[in-house]
């Protein structure tokens, strides 16, 4: 069981440091689901993480559908972030009509295979409108794993589909359950069969008390909470071992 921290800030990287995590999927925003992280944080990750560091390759917030302006900012993204070093590449890229953007796709893992960059296709996959076939067409392209909630806003309860998924395609392609997962719910997620689990285990904090300039929400930001990730990986390793 391959465990995935999604991390935003340099606070969240040193605190995972502490424990046996296989991967980080370096941010920036994770308050929008996650952008493309700095140059900075990912070089910042590579010189104190031994976990295998991917970066998410999204240029905005919003939806997955990107025009042709878009998409390029994310090969360009992808060039820059290879030369720092990056282990794997997040992405995601649809059609209007919720179909995988399989030429999108196809350039991107070109681009991967010349790095030699892992490759995940994020959650964006939950909002196909084939999840099973959508699923096969990243298998077709050699896709490494996909991030997914089995088709619902959370993993726990999209764990039918996540089953579907596992008995299709277990050996073919790594299948990551993520979204919504704490220590309560991750070892009903992992009776599916799946492969690895993604979370954030963080909470927000705010450092400035004086905020009548500005709402709150625009002061606090996520950082992993020790307790959290703590009690998840504990119940995680007490699943494999039994």
């Amino acid at each position: 069981m391959n465990i995935e921290v999604c991390v935003d800030n340099t606070e969240s990287i040193d605190i995972t440091c502490d424990f046996a995590i296989d991967r980080l999927e370096l941010c920036s925003a994770l308050g929008l689901d996650g952008l493309t992280p700095s140059v900075a944080l990912v070089r910042y990750a590579k010189r104190h993480s031994n976990a295998s560091c991917h970066a998410m390759i999204r240029p905005r917030a919003g939806d997955f559908v990107y025009n042709d302006t878009d998409f390029q900012l994310m090969l360009d993204e992808i060039h820059i972030l290879a030369a720092c070093g990056i282990d794997g590449i997040v992405f995601g890229c649809l059609n209007q009509d919720q179909t995988i953007a399989t030429d999108k796709l196809s350039q991107v893992m070109k681009l991967a295979r010349e790095y030699r960059l892992q490759t995940t296709f994020h959650r964006a996959i939950d909002l196909t409108c084939d999840y099973l076939g959508s699923i096969q067409c990243c298998v077709d392209l050699g896709v490494d794993r996909i991030l997914t909630s089995g088709a619902a806003d959370k993993a726990y309860r999209g764990m039918r589909e996540l089953k579907k998924a596992v008995d299709c395609f277990s050996g073919k392609i790594e299948i990551m359950a993520g979204s919504g997962i704490h220590s309560e719910n991750v070892c009903e997620i992992i009776t599916t069969g799946v492969d690895a689990v993604h979370f954030s285990a963080s909470h927000l904090i705010c450092k400035t008390h004086e905020v009548s300039a500005f709402p709150a929400s625009s002061l606090t930001y996520q950082v992993t909470d020790v307790i959290k990730l703590k009690q998840l990986i504990k119940t995680i390793m007490l699943v494999q071992a039994n």
